[in-house]
């Protein structure tokens, strides 16, 4: 839910955005908790729109229509 409207390459920057500040708090740290990344949300920002998520949806849908059953999982809606 909190990263709604974030794409794959969004998701990449709020992760590297997350782990700099990681670092910054300690250089020798092996990890990156969910404070880093709460904070990291702050700074980046999502790039799809309400209208592009919706197009996407619709494209899959179509897609998914065009395909021969055989190729579906047999849990994917149609």
């Amino acid at each position: 839910e909190l990263t709604e409207g974030y794409s794959g390459a969004d998701i990449e920057a709020l992760v590297r955005e997350a782990a700099l500040r990681a670092l910054r708090e300690n250089m020798d740290t092996e990890y990156v908790s969910m404070k880093h990344l709460l904070n990291a949300l702050k700074v980046v920002a999502p790039s799809l729109t309400i209208e592009m998520i919706r197009f996407y949806e619709e494209w899959g849908r179509r897609a998914r229509q065009k395909l021969p059953r055989s190729l579906l999982h047999p849990l994917t809606p149609i």
